[in-house]
């Protein structure tokens, strides 16, 4: 084990090896850094040689991971960890597991910002083409990060301090108005 990074080691001695054919879907259930081949997400190459990683698995909220499938365009081999690999590691070594809380909840915070985000470009565009009806705050969130209680998807032209409301009910977080100082 290694001194300068104990978490690391564990991690690393946990992290399993797998394989893929040209042509294959490879789920992002667990994070996956690629070893070797080049495959696709989104119409955006990734090789091995960039450091290509994807798979949530420090966000635990389905709407804000980032779900979407890989496509193997040769062959490729990925190490994987798992949620519960990271859990049993963090347990190990509890003086890591605050850094890597702090992280999840940097890149919920992001998340959000960007579900909120496209939500309000969407409903800027279908305002300018005086489009009518209910906003689909569902369409925004798609396949890519998964599907929001039925309080946020019955939603009729949310606000954006609605839609921070339910996206800290979302990730478990309270938040602080600014005006409320």
């Amino acid at each position: 084990r290694s001194k300068a990074n104990p978490l690391l080691s564990l991690l690393l001695a946990r992290m399993q090896r797998e394989a893929f054919a040209v042509r294959e879907l490879i789920s992002a259930t667990k994070l996956n850094v690629l070893m070797i081949g080049v495959c696709a997400r989104d119409g955006h190459i990734m090789t091995a040689v960039d450091g290509a990683f994807w798979g949530d698995i420090l966000l635990t909220n389905p709407a804000l991971r980032d779900m979407r499938a890989v496509r193997a365009l040769t062959y490729v081999e990925v190490a994987t960890l798992t949620r519960e690999d990271l859990d049993e590691a963090m347990e190990l070594e509890p003086s890591c597991a605050s850094l890597v809380r702090q992280c999840a909840l940097g890149m919920a915070v992001q998340r959000s910002c960007e579900l909120i985000e496209g939500y309000m470009r969407r409903r800027r565009a279908s305002r300018s083409k005086s489009a009518r009806g209910k906003y689909n705050l569902q369409a925004v969130l798609g396949e890519r990060y998964g599907v929001l209680d039925e309080e946020a998807a019955s939603l009729e032209d949310p606000t954006p301090q609605e839609l921070l409301r339910i996206m800290s009910l979302q990730i478990g977080a309270g938040y602080k108005r600014v005006d409320d100082q």
